[in-house]
């Protein structure tokens, strides 16, 4: 399978920007400031601090725009990091929602966090966490 094959079977989801400020936290990590970036029905990508290696597993949180919390598990797919902001280091993590999840709480979080959909990748050239 030559690596565009596997791109396009890796990216069969529409991914969309996140609306809005969604709360985020992850379990375990409550201190820690995190941006939810896109949404897409096979995962998400977010903006933090701390560089999650590919394969770690976690659960989210996310407060929904009418104030419902969903929790969801997912892995990490990839990282980069981002150009230094100061002094503050800040990595882009996709995650990939994992089978445990139901469809319908997968679902509703997409619905409720889904903005304009992304013509493309990213200008960094970021893939998210659709893979």
């Amino acid at each position: 399978m030559g690596l565009t094959t596997l791109v396009s079977e890796l990216r069969r989801f529409l991914r969309f920007h996140a609306r809005g400020e969604v709360c985020t936290r992850i379990e375990g990590f409550d201190k820690m400031t995190v941006i939810l970036r896109d949404v897409a029905k096979g995962g998400f990508a977010i903006v933090a601090p701390m560089p999650f290696a590919p394969g770690e597993r976690h659960r989210f949180f996310f407060t929904l725009p009418e104030g419902d919390v969903v929790g969801l598990h997912a892995m990490a797919v990839h990282r980069y990091a981002l150009k230094n902001e100061g002094d503050a280091r800040k990595f882009v993590i996709g995650w990939r929602f994992l089978p445990q999840n139901s469809e319908e709480d997968v679902e509703r979080f997409v619905e409720a966090t889904a903005s304009a959909q992304l013509e493309s990748p990213p200008a960094d050239g970021a893939a998210h966490g659709d893979r």
